[in-house]
């Protein structure tokens, strides 16, 4: 009777877990349940192909990967836009999407995109023995595929050998396998994306790797310890509140167990692993399952596009809130003729802000290609009425157009209240507060005592209300006391969008790896640490989408990021009751014909160029 009450109510919490509409998961030999609340969210993946001003595209093809249901993935109402060429399906089972345009006239642009509303949720596998089923095995396709060499894994490798035998010991049971591959990687290897996809190999014995390279290291791990393993391709969700783009996207793997089935293992992830579970829990879309090689996708797990002329071609996936499924289809119908001209045409445009949703973003972003600047300048302020965070990812995006570029930084300024133009040229002293200051009252913990802006060993943040433009350098002398952390602030949209630059002690968790957190995972990640007590000074360049960092007059590191520009300097400090105070803290906005080499040598700085 117990069992019985017991299989009631879980089935019972699977079915309240579930989006609306979406149906229960089909009970397998895995038998995936569903371990928190489903999101429900928007997706946009976009391809703008623009032909060069003087020459003529030809042969456009665009392949897109498209998402299905699965164990915590509901898909409902995949648009196509503009009608495919044909649908395919590869021999790793994906289906993808073939568009191809005979042509594109010179200086026009096309656009080709899905969007669907997408329900995610984290999904647990259970070990249990209940859940095995013994007749289900790896038959002859599977072995085939999945336990075959390929270029990035190099099974049989005297060094993968050797790193197998010590992995697998006296272990024979598939699943423990599986996990002692992944606790290897997790020792063994550390988190950096630094460009490029290096063999399995390669990555174990540098010891770094991004999340596709800790993908080909445990694929390759599990194949050469005879266990079925392919990788997983998927787009994440960013941002939980508020529209978001996602550029990196994430690779992970599924590995083949006996009497189980597939079941998904993230590498990077320790919470995936448990001692008789595998956990996926970050919002994702899935695109696809499979291996690398096979065309038109070879080892690409999102779209790939291939023209005659050099056309400009951009990539993105755009996640945001699901407005509703009416709302889905207006603003769908709205923006299909973007993806036919040049341009969504104005009446359009202001359809689509007056809507308002973070759906419409995408949509608007197609006209800023236009030739006519009223179209441009409308759209853009459509974008940052309905998204500032998405409108400095755009304005990214279209940064080799000056004139786009230009127009989005301005809004921006208007939109976080610079409503005067920038005193470039002359430094604007924060902290001491002395001559012509943007004003005295910090909120938060910061206060002035004996000649330093401290927050005493109180956690919280301040911002001050200057506003900087896009070409600038910070000036900061500060010290830490505790082992807490410390940070200088852009405070990008408000209050919730702050970039941190971090200072932590030298023995901090994190390996002194600080980096410009909130930033893209694109960047390569600095390694410097503060010493508690000692006075450090700190020199930030930003310079449009690059920054350059300077510690007590040493280069740490440099960035090429989105996120910079036009926003809110502040202070931060949280945990272990730390101690920030700050002696200095300027700012240079610089004007348009000042180098910042030559700002940064009227510091006694090095050039900011690598």
């Amino acid at each position: 009777m117990k069992t019985r009450q017991g299989r009631l109510l879980l089935l019972f919490s699977l079915l309240l877990s579930l989006p609306a509409g979406a149906a229960p998961p089909a009970r397998g030999p895995w038998a995936p349940h569903r371990t928190g609340k489903a999101l429900r969210k928007c997706l946009v993946a976009t391809r703008r192909i623009r032909a060069r001003k003087n020459r003529t595209t030809r042969k456009v093809h665009v392949w897109f990967l498209l998402p299905r249901n699965e164990p915590g993935q509901v898909v409902e109402d995949l648009a196509l836009q503009p009608e495919p060429k044909e649908i395919l399906t590869d021999k790793f089972g994906r289906k993808i999407a073939h568009f191809y345009f005979p042509e594109i006239p010179a200086g026009e642009t096309r656009v080709v995109r899905w969007a669907a509303r997408i329900a995610t949720a984290p999904v647990r596998f259970l070990a249990a023995k209940k859940n095995r089923s013994p007749g289900l095995k790896a038959g002859p396709e599977i072995r085939r595929l999945y336990l075959a060499d390929g270029p990035y894994y190099g099974i049989h490798s005297a060094y993968i050998q050797k790193v197998t035998a010590r992995i697998r010991g006296r272990e024979k049971d598939p699943a423990r396998l599986v996990r002692k591959v992944a606790l290897y990687l997790e020792r063994h290897l550390s988190y950096e994306m630094v460009g490029g996809w290096d063999k399995a190999e390669t990555v174990l014995k540098r010891g770094t790797g991004s999340c596709s390279e800790y993908t080909y290291s445990f694929i390759a791990l599990c194949r050469a310890l005879g266990v079925p393993a392919r990788f997983v391709g998927a787009t994440m969700l960013r941002r939980r509140e508020g529209p978001s783009f996602d550029r990196a996207h994430h690779r992970w793997a599924e590995a083949f167990l006996e009497g189980y089935g597939w079941v998904q293992v993230d590498p990077l992830r320790r919470d995936c692993l448990g001692p008789d579970a595998f956990t996926i829990s970050s919002p994702r879309c899935v695109l696809g399952h499979g291996d690398g090689g096979e065309e038109p996708m070879g080892w690409k797990y999102t779209s790939v596009a291939r023209a005659g002329g050099r056309p400009a071609i951009d990539e993105e996936y755009f996640w945001c809130g699901d407005p509703g499924k009416k709302t889905f289809r207006r603003v769908l119908d709205l923006g299909a003729q973007g993806s036919r001209n040049n341009e969504i045409p104005r009446a359009r445009v202001k359809s689509l802000a007056a809507i308002g949703a973070g759906l419409c973003v995408p949509f608007l972003a197609d006209s800023l290609a236009s030739r006519k600047e009223k179209a441009r300048e409308e759209a853009a302020r459509a974008i940052i009425g309905i998204s500032p965070r998405a409108a400095r990812d755009i304005r990214y995006r279209f940064r080799r157009s000056r004139k786009v570029w230009e127009l989005f930084s301005r809004a921006l300024a208007e939109a976080l209240g610079r409503k005067r133009k920038a005193r470039t040229g002359k430094w604007m002293v924060l902290f001491p507060w002395k001559g012509a200051s943007p004003g005295r009252k910090v909120p938060g913990p910061f206060k002035a005592k004996k000649g330093l802006l401290t927050n005493s060993g109180a956690d919280g943040s301040a911002l001050f209300p200057w506003v900087t433009g896009d070409r600038y350098l910070i000036d900061l002398t500060f010290r830490t006391v505790g082992e807490g952390a410390c940070a200088l602030l852009f405070a990008r949209d408000g209050e919730d969008g702050f970039l941190r630059l971090p200072f932590f002690p030298p023995d901090s968790p994190l390996r002194k790896r600080n980096y410009l957190q909130g930033t893209s995972t694109s960047c390569r990640r600095g390694l410097y640490g503060v010493e508690p007590g000692k006075l450090h000074r700190a020199v930030v360049a930003v310079d449009r989408w690059k920054a350059v960092f300077f510690l007590d007059g040493k280069k740490v590191f440099e960035q090429s990021d989105p996120a910079v520009g036009p926003g809110r300097i502040g202070l931060s400090a949280w945990g272990g009751r730390t101690t920030f105070s700050v002696r200095r803290l300027r700012v240079l906005d610089l004007p348009p014909g000042k180098e910042m080499e030559k700002a940064l040598a009227d510091l006694g700085l090095p050039s900011g160029k690598k």
